[in-house]
Protein backbone atom coordinates (compact mmCIF):
# COMPACT_ATOMS: atom_id res chain seq x y z
CA UNK A 1 0.00 0.00 0.00
CA UNK A 2 1.02 3.63 -0.40
CA UNK A 3 2.70 4.70 2.86
CA UNK A 4 0.70 6.95 5.16
CA UNK A 5 -2.62 5.65 3.92
CA UNK A 6 -5.06 4.86 6.72
CA UNK A 7 -5.22 1.21 7.77
CA UNK A 8 -7.61 -1.04 5.96
CA UNK A 9 -11.07 -1.26 7.54
CA UNK A 10 -11.63 -4.24 9.81
CA UNK A 11 -12.80 -7.44 8.21
CA UNK A 12 -16.55 -7.96 8.20
CA UNK A 13 -17.79 -10.29 10.94
CA UNK A 14 -18.69 -13.82 10.00
CA UNK A 15 -22.31 -14.09 8.86
CA UNK A 16 -24.79 -15.35 11.43
CA UNK A 17 -26.61 -17.35 8.78
CA UNK A 18 -25.42 -19.27 5.80
CA UNK A 19 -25.54 -16.89 2.84
CA UNK A 20 -28.18 -17.61 0.26
CA UNK A 21 -27.64 -17.44 -3.50
CA UNK A 22 -28.09 -14.03 -5.06
CA UNK A 23 -31.63 -13.76 -6.43
CA UNK A 24 -32.01 -13.82 -10.16
CA UNK A 25 -34.84 -11.26 -10.10
CA UNK A 26 -34.08 -7.63 -10.83
CA UNK A 27 -33.80 -5.55 -7.65
CA UNK A 28 -36.34 -2.75 -7.20
CA UNK A 29 -34.81 0.71 -7.64
CA UNK A 30 -32.80 1.73 -4.60
CA UNK A 31 -33.30 -1.55 -2.74
CA UNK A 32 -30.31 -3.52 -1.43
CA UNK A 33 -32.23 -6.43 0.10
CA UNK A 34 -35.56 -7.55 1.50
CA UNK A 35 -36.28 -9.52 4.68
CA UNK A 36 -39.72 -11.09 4.70
CA UNK A 37 -40.86 -8.33 2.41
CA UNK A 38 -39.27 -5.53 4.48
CA UNK A 39 -36.94 -3.45 2.30
CA UNK A 40 -33.38 -2.49 3.19
CA UNK A 41 -32.50 0.44 0.99
CA UNK A 42 -29.17 1.16 -0.63
CA UNK A 43 -29.00 4.59 1.05
CA UNK A 44 -29.23 2.80 4.41
CA UNK A 45 -26.29 0.59 3.46
CA UNK A 46 -24.36 3.64 2.27
CA UNK A 47 -25.06 5.51 5.51
CA UNK A 48 -23.89 2.59 7.64
CA UNK A 49 -20.76 2.16 5.54
CA UNK A 50 -20.08 5.89 5.81
CA UNK A 51 -20.35 5.74 9.60
CA UNK A 52 -18.13 2.66 9.85
CA UNK A 53 -15.29 3.57 7.50
CA UNK A 54 -16.09 6.86 5.81
CA UNK A 55 -13.30 8.95 7.40
CA UNK A 56 -10.66 6.33 6.64
CA UNK A 57 -11.82 5.88 3.08
CA UNK A 58 -12.02 9.61 2.38
CA UNK A 59 -8.54 10.14 3.80
CA UNK A 60 -7.23 7.43 1.49
CA UNK A 61 -9.06 8.89 -1.51
CA UNK A 62 -7.65 12.35 -0.75
CA UNK A 63 -4.13 10.99 -0.80
CA UNK A 64 -4.66 9.07 -4.05
CA UNK A 65 -6.14 12.16 -5.72
CA UNK A 66 -3.22 14.25 -4.48
CA UNK A 67 -0.74 11.78 -5.96
CA UNK A 68 -2.58 11.72 -9.29
CA UNK A 69 -2.64 15.52 -9.48
CA UNK A 70 1.06 15.74 -8.68
CA UNK A 71 1.94 13.08 -11.25
CA UNK A 72 -0.05 14.95 -13.92
CA UNK A 73 1.72 18.20 -13.04
CA UNK A 74 5.15 16.52 -13.10
CA UNK A 75 4.42 14.63 -16.32
CA UNK A 76 4.86 11.25 -14.62
CA UNK A 77 2.95 8.44 -16.30
CA UNK A 78 2.54 4.77 -15.43
CA UNK A 79 1.84 2.36 -18.28
CA UNK A 80 -0.21 -0.81 -18.13
CA UNK A 81 3.01 -2.69 -18.92
CA UNK A 82 4.62 -1.33 -15.74
CA UNK A 83 1.65 -2.40 -13.66
CA UNK A 84 1.62 -5.85 -15.26
CA UNK A 85 5.37 -6.24 -14.62
CA UNK A 86 4.92 -5.36 -10.94
CA UNK A 87 1.99 -7.77 -10.76
CA UNK A 88 4.15 -10.59 -12.12
CA UNK A 89 6.79 -9.89 -9.46
CA UNK A 90 4.22 -9.92 -6.68
CA UNK A 91 2.62 -13.12 -7.95
CA UNK A 92 6.00 -14.83 -7.78
CA UNK A 93 6.71 -13.52 -4.28
CA UNK A 94 3.31 -14.48 -2.88
CA UNK A 95 3.40 -17.89 -4.57
CA UNK A 96 6.51 -18.70 -2.53
CA UNK A 97 5.15 -17.39 0.77
CA UNK A 98 1.38 -17.79 0.89
CA UNK A 99 -0.73 -20.86 0.11
CA UNK A 100 -2.91 -19.93 -2.83
CA UNK A 101 -0.69 -17.00 -3.70
CA UNK A 102 -1.95 -13.55 -4.61
CA UNK A 103 -5.45 -14.74 -5.48
CA UNK A 104 -5.90 -16.09 -1.95
CA UNK A 105 -4.87 -12.75 -0.46
CA UNK A 106 -7.24 -10.81 -2.72
CA UNK A 107 -10.08 -13.17 -1.84
CA UNK A 108 -9.40 -12.66 1.86
CA UNK A 109 -9.53 -8.90 1.36
CA UNK A 110 -12.64 -9.13 -0.84
CA UNK A 111 -10.64 -7.20 -3.43
CA UNK A 112 -10.88 -7.63 -7.19
CA UNK A 113 -7.86 -7.88 -9.44
CA UNK A 114 -8.75 -4.65 -11.33
CA UNK A 115 -8.94 -2.69 -8.06
CA UNK A 116 -5.63 -4.19 -6.95
CA UNK A 117 -4.04 -3.12 -10.22
CA UNK A 118 -5.29 0.42 -9.61
CA UNK A 119 -3.66 0.26 -6.18
CA UNK A 120 -0.39 -0.87 -7.77
CA UNK A 121 -0.61 1.97 -10.28
CA UNK A 122 -0.82 4.50 -7.44
CA UNK A 123 2.12 2.89 -5.65
CA UNK A 124 4.24 3.00 -8.81
CA UNK A 125 3.24 6.63 -9.38
CA UNK A 126 4.35 7.75 -5.94
CA UNK A 127 7.61 5.79 -6.26
CA UNK A 128 8.32 7.51 -9.58
CA UNK A 129 7.58 10.92 -8.09
CA UNK A 130 9.86 10.33 -5.12
CA UNK A 131 12.63 8.96 -7.35
CA UNK A 132 12.78 12.35 -9.06
CA UNK A 133 13.48 14.06 -5.75
CA UNK A 134 15.91 11.59 -4.19
CA UNK A 135 19.34 11.31 -5.83
CA UNK A 136 20.85 7.82 -5.85
CA UNK A 137 23.42 7.29 -3.13
CA UNK A 138 26.93 6.38 -4.12
CA UNK A 139 27.11 4.07 -1.11
CA UNK A 140 24.97 1.42 -2.78
CA UNK A 141 27.21 1.00 -5.79
CA UNK A 142 30.29 1.07 -3.56
CA UNK A 143 29.01 -1.61 -1.17
CA UNK A 144 31.27 -4.67 -1.59
CA UNK A 145 29.11 -7.68 -2.44
CA UNK A 146 30.09 -11.27 -3.07
CA UNK A 147 28.43 -14.32 -4.56
CA UNK A 148 29.20 -17.28 -2.31
CA UNK A 149 28.56 -21.02 -2.04
CA UNK A 150 29.18 -23.48 0.75
CA UNK A 151 28.78 -27.03 1.85
CA UNK A 152 27.83 -27.74 5.44
CA UNK A 153 28.32 -30.83 7.60
CA UNK A 154 26.08 -30.52 10.64
CA UNK A 155 27.34 -30.94 14.18
CA UNK A 156 24.23 -29.46 15.81
CA UNK A 157 20.59 -30.29 15.26
CA UNK A 158 18.89 -28.04 12.73
CA UNK A 159 15.49 -26.52 13.28
CA UNK A 160 13.10 -29.40 12.45
CA UNK A 161 10.73 -26.95 10.76
CA UNK A 162 13.53 -25.94 8.37
CA UNK A 163 14.90 -29.43 7.82
CA UNK A 164 12.26 -32.01 8.81
CA UNK A 165 14.09 -34.88 7.05
CA UNK A 166 17.56 -34.05 8.34
CA UNK A 167 19.87 -36.70 9.73
CA UNK A 168 21.18 -36.62 13.32
CA UNK A 169 24.17 -34.29 13.71
CA UNK A 170 27.72 -35.62 13.42
CA UNK A 171 30.51 -35.56 15.97
CA UNK A 172 33.34 -33.17 15.18
CA UNK A 173 35.49 -36.08 14.05
CA UNK A 174 32.81 -37.41 11.71
CA UNK A 175 32.17 -33.97 10.25
CA UNK A 176 35.86 -33.29 9.63
CA UNK A 177 36.24 -36.69 7.97
CA UNK A 178 33.43 -35.84 5.54
CA UNK A 179 34.92 -32.41 4.92
CA UNK A 180 38.26 -34.09 4.12
CA UNK A 181 36.54 -36.33 1.55
CA UNK A 182 34.94 -33.29 -0.06
CA UNK A 183 38.30 -31.49 -0.15
CA UNK A 184 39.89 -34.50 -1.82
CA UNK A 185 37.26 -34.47 -4.55
CA UNK A 186 37.80 -30.76 -5.10
CA UNK A 187 41.55 -31.34 -5.33
CA UNK A 188 40.92 -34.09 -7.88
CA UNK A 189 39.17 -31.58 -10.13
CA UNK A 190 35.49 -31.90 -9.29
CA UNK A 191 33.51 -28.67 -9.39
CA UNK A 192 32.46 -27.09 -6.13
CA UNK A 193 28.84 -27.24 -7.29
CA UNK A 194 28.97 -31.02 -7.75
CA UNK A 195 30.80 -31.59 -4.46
CA UNK A 196 28.38 -29.34 -2.56
CA UNK A 197 25.40 -31.18 -4.03
CA UNK A 198 26.92 -34.47 -2.85
CA UNK A 199 27.95 -33.52 0.67
CA UNK A 200 26.07 -30.49 1.95
CA UNK A 201 23.52 -31.01 4.70
CA UNK A 202 22.09 -27.54 4.32
CA UNK A 203 18.61 -28.21 2.86
CA UNK A 204 18.45 -24.78 1.23
CA UNK A 205 21.60 -25.45 -0.78
CA UNK A 206 21.03 -29.09 -1.70
CA UNK A 207 20.65 -29.38 -5.46
CA UNK A 208 21.74 -25.75 -5.89
CA UNK A 209 25.46 -26.25 -5.55
CA UNK A 210 25.37 -24.72 -2.08
CA UNK A 211 24.36 -21.36 -3.54
CA UNK A 212 24.02 -18.64 -0.87
CA UNK A 213 23.31 -15.74 -3.20
CA UNK A 214 24.98 -12.43 -2.44
CA UNK A 215 26.73 -11.54 0.82
CA UNK A 216 28.02 -8.30 2.24
CA UNK A 217 29.37 -7.16 5.58
CA UNK A 218 25.82 -6.68 6.97
CA UNK A 219 24.48 -10.11 6.00
CA UNK A 220 22.91 -11.84 9.01
CA UNK A 221 25.13 -14.94 9.03
CA UNK A 222 27.19 -16.60 11.74
CA UNK A 223 30.07 -14.13 12.42
CA UNK A 224 32.82 -16.75 11.98
CA UNK A 225 31.29 -17.89 8.69
CA UNK A 226 30.86 -14.35 7.37
CA UNK A 227 34.40 -13.34 8.33
CA UNK A 228 35.87 -16.35 6.52
CA UNK A 229 33.69 -15.81 3.42
CA UNK A 230 34.55 -12.12 3.10
CA UNK A 231 38.27 -12.87 3.45
CA UNK A 232 38.25 -14.96 0.25
CA UNK A 233 39.12 -13.74 -3.21
CA UNK A 234 36.87 -14.60 -6.18
CA UNK A 235 37.41 -18.23 -7.15
CA UNK A 236 38.93 -19.24 -3.81
CA UNK A 237 37.73 -21.97 -1.44
CA UNK A 238 38.50 -21.88 2.26
CA UNK A 239 41.70 -23.86 2.84
CA UNK A 240 40.52 -25.14 6.22
CA UNK A 241 36.99 -25.95 7.41
CA UNK A 242 35.14 -23.07 9.01
CA UNK A 243 33.33 -23.86 12.27
CA UNK A 244 30.00 -22.15 12.89
CA UNK A 245 27.18 -22.78 15.35
CA UNK A 246 25.75 -25.27 12.82
CA UNK A 247 28.82 -27.29 12.00
CA UNK A 248 31.74 -27.25 9.57
CA UNK A 249 31.73 -25.44 6.24
CA UNK A 250 33.76 -25.24 3.09
CA UNK A 251 33.07 -21.88 1.46
CA UNK A 252 33.70 -20.80 -2.12
CA UNK A 253 33.54 -17.22 -3.35
CA UNK A 254 32.38 -17.18 -6.97
CA UNK A 255 32.68 -13.48 -7.72
CA UNK A 256 32.34 -9.92 -6.46
CA UNK A 257 30.51 -6.87 -7.75
CA UNK A 258 33.85 -5.40 -8.77
CA UNK A 259 34.73 -8.55 -10.74
CA UNK A 260 31.44 -10.29 -11.57
CA UNK A 261 31.23 -13.46 -13.59
CA UNK A 262 29.01 -13.13 -16.68
CA UNK A 263 26.32 -15.23 -15.06
CA UNK A 264 26.43 -13.18 -11.85
CA UNK A 265 26.03 -9.72 -13.35
CA UNK A 266 22.23 -9.81 -13.02
CA UNK A 267 22.53 -10.59 -9.29
CA UNK A 268 24.54 -7.46 -8.63
CA UNK A 269 22.25 -5.30 -10.75
CA UNK A 270 19.23 -6.65 -8.87
CA UNK A 271 20.91 -5.93 -5.51
CA UNK A 272 21.66 -2.34 -6.54
CA UNK A 273 18.06 -1.92 -7.71
CA UNK A 274 16.80 -3.29 -4.38
CA UNK A 275 18.94 -0.73 -2.56
CA UNK A 276 17.46 2.03 -4.68
CA UNK A 277 13.89 0.84 -4.02
CA UNK A 278 14.60 0.81 -0.28
CA UNK A 279 16.02 4.33 -0.49
CA UNK A 280 12.89 5.52 -2.29
CA UNK A 281 10.53 3.73 0.12
CA UNK A 282 12.22 5.37 3.08
CA UNK A 283 11.67 8.80 1.51
CA UNK A 284 7.97 8.32 0.67
CA UNK A 285 6.43 9.25 4.08
CA UNK A 286 8.20 12.63 4.19
CA UNK A 287 7.32 13.27 0.54
CA UNK A 288 3.63 12.52 1.16
CA UNK A 289 3.54 14.76 4.22
CA UNK A 290 5.04 17.58 2.16
CA UNK A 291 2.40 17.08 -0.54
CA UNK A 292 -0.35 17.33 2.08
CA UNK A 293 1.17 20.41 3.70
CA UNK A 294 1.29 22.24 0.36
CA UNK A 295 -2.20 21.24 -0.78
CA UNK A 296 -5.56 22.85 -0.02
CA UNK A 297 -7.46 19.95 1.51
CA UNK A 298 -10.86 20.20 3.15
CA UNK A 299 -11.95 16.91 4.69
CA UNK A 300 -15.53 17.24 5.88
CA UNK A 301 -15.50 13.77 7.41
CA UNK A 302 -12.38 14.29 9.48
CA UNK A 303 -12.93 14.08 13.21
CA UNK A 304 -13.45 17.55 14.74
Amino acid sequence: MVPDLPPAPPAAPAPLLTSTPRPTTIAPPGVAATVNGVKIYRFQVANEALKMMGPQLVSQMILIELIKQTALKEGVLVSNAQVDARLIQLRQQYAERVPGGLEAILAQRHQTLPSYKEQLKTEILVEALVSKTVPPTAASAATPRFHARHLLILTSSPNPQMAPDSKPPHTDAEALALIAKAQAELKAGKSFIDVANTYTEDPSGKGKGGDLGLLDAKTQFDPAFLKAALALKPGEVTAVPVKSVYGYHLIKLDSSNTAPLPGDAKLYVAAAEADRRQQVQQAIPAYVQKLKANAKIVDFLAAP
